[in-house]
């Protein structure tokens, strides 16, 4: 009879996110999982599986709280332009400059380190980049609707824009961006979506 489980799985797993959001994969050692989650080597195998089967999860559950995060947004604002705002205010600015260290978007980091070469990252980049443009396309095909929002574009097309720009802006925090100049570049964004 297997012993049951000691600790808590989505604390497990969010102290490992944690632990590669701010070292990357390669960087982030075994040794360093082990100090951030609690547990045994052999725990994390037997729970999680090696290495890569813990990143995947851990980087499956971020892309999956970052969209719920958005959804949310959007879904508790009035109109399609203040949940735009706010997405831009609350996850995109508070979010990257109330960091202790200058570590960047988890979803961006494993993009650029990972996916490109590991079919198994790429994969939950594409489905959460693709979910995040279709929410972006459906709010902003509701603003064009009530005429808040320029109709000259596609809405897919502005959606793809508001994705590119969202994972610039995470990538540049992980640099030099102040918040004000990302906010000059954010009013920018919202002037090109507005009629």
């Amino acid at each position: 009879m297997a012993r049951p489980r000691e600790f808590d799985m989505d604390e497990a797993l969010d102290a490992a996110m944690e632990t590669f959001w701010t070292h990357g994969y390669k960087a982030t050692s075994m040794t360093d999982l082990t100090k951030a989650m609690g547990l045994k080597k052999g725990s994390i195998y037997q729970a999680f599986g090696d290495k890569h089967s813990l990143f995947l999860k851990a980087f499956q559950r971020y892309t999956n709280n970052f969209y719920k995060a958005v959804k949310d947004v959007f879904a508790e604002s009035p109109s399609p332009t203040a949940g735009m705002e706010r997405f831009i205010e609350e996850l995109l600015f508070d979010a990257a400059t109330d960091q202790k260290i200058c570590r960047g978007c988890f979803f961006v980091n494993a993009l650029v380190e990972l996916a490109s070469h590991d079919p198994d990252v790429g994969q939950i980049v594409k489905g959460g980049r693709e979910a995040l443009e279709t929410l972006f396309e459906s709010v902003i095909k509701e603003g064009q609707d009530l005429g808040e929002f320029d109709k000259s574009h596609k809405a897919s097309e502005m959606a793809a824009t508001v994705s590119i720009f969202m994972y610039g802006i995470m990538a540049d925090y992980k640099s030099s961006t102040c918040k004000d100049r990302a906010a000059r570049l954010a009013s920018h964004m919202m002037e090109t979506l507005k009629a």
